[in-house]
């Protein structure tokens, strides 16, 4: 092989594991998008999602930094295994192209660069010519010193991410002797509909998310939480906006969740309810506050028992 060829082959090596490692850092800014993608896109339950976006993400790192490095196991496994997670991506893509069109974003890169389902799909046009290319022609770099670590490389990078980003814990925050009454009835409003209305609905329960439509992680709580009422829309969510000056454009956009009743709060009576610390969500029965939860934390299966839990 001259020596033009190689050179050539080893910057598409570099370039085809960057973009595996771009792929997986962009998935984890935060971990939580990418799980709530593909809880909206596809049929699957959050637990499916968690352990899913684990394993792509681990996929990917390991994948990205073994070509990188040109370490591509015996009989070029590692790039087999490449071309076979951007071939499955590509099903994916497909799937959102038939279910929900291209107006969306595919997750591909995080929130990161947003990309449409077409974008994402001549993306991976060029990943799998470039594999193609590594498959067919490049030359096994250090092969006794890759048939030996290749493999326990490649699956301790892929058990990283259930290490460093584990399973939160899905327990809101009993308060039990702690609870205090929070009667949103009495709270002076500015506009849109009233807790009142809420209320009437689901009797004497309801979860109530207090938000600032500039914060990243209310956007993200909103997300959520606009997925779970999407699969079951009794759930008896509601938003506490804070501020009535900014525009709630782009908190829709990245939130989906205009479907979730809503009012706006004074920034003065919102930083006293939240004492600044939001999203601050909260558990409430018959005016009384008997939870509280990280929106990470927020489980749809234990509000749904909550809900049908007879309490006093």
């Amino acid at each position: 092989m001259s020596k033009l060829k190689k050179i050539a082959l080893l910057i598409v090596s570099i370039i085809t594991g960057c973009l595996f490692l771009y792929s997986a850092y962009t998935k984890v800014i935060p971990i939580q998008l990418f799980e709530y993608t593909i809880v909206d896109y596809l049929p699957v339950s959050w637990v499916t999602a968690a352990f899913a976006t684990r394993i792509f993400i681990g996929l990917e790192t390991a994948l990205g930094l073994l070509i990188i490095l040109k370490f591509y196991g015996k009989n070029k496994w590692i790039l087999k295994t490449a071309f076979l997670l951007i071939t499955l991506f590509s099903i994916y893509l497909f799937y959102l192209l038939a279910t929900v069109g291209n107006n969306v974003n595919c997750g591909c890169f995080g929130d990161s660069v947003r990309m449409t389902p077409i974008e994402a799909l001549i993306k991976n046009g060029f990943l799998l010519i470039s594999l193609f290319l590594l498959i067919k022609y490049s030359n096994l770099w250090l092969q006794k010193w890759a048939k030996l670590i290749v493999p326990d490389v490649f699956f301790i990078i892929l058990l990283l991410p259930f290490i460093l980003f584990g399973f939160p814990d899905n327990q809101p925050d009993w308060l039990r002797n702690k609870k205090y009454q929070m009667n949103l009835s009495e709270i002076s409003y500015i506009e849109t509909q009233q807790p009142n209305q809420v209320l009437k609905q689901t009797e004497d329960k309801y979860i109530v998310a207090f938000l600032s439509p500039t914060c990243p992680h209310c956007k993200m709580a909103a997300y959520k939480m606009h997925l779970m009422h999407k699969k079951n829309p009794k759930l008896p969510f509601y938003f506490i906006i804070g501020g009535t000056k900014s525009d709630l454009s782009d908190f829709w956009n990245k939130s989906k969740a205009s479907d979730i009743p809503y009012s706006r709060m004074e920034r003065d009576p919102f930083l006293f309810y939240t004492h600044g610390s939001f999203p601050l969500i909260v558990f409430i029965n018959k005016g009384w506050v008997v939870a509280t939860a990280e929106y990470a934390n927020l489980d749809q299966q234990i509000i749904e028992e909550w809900l049908m839990k007879d309490t006093n």
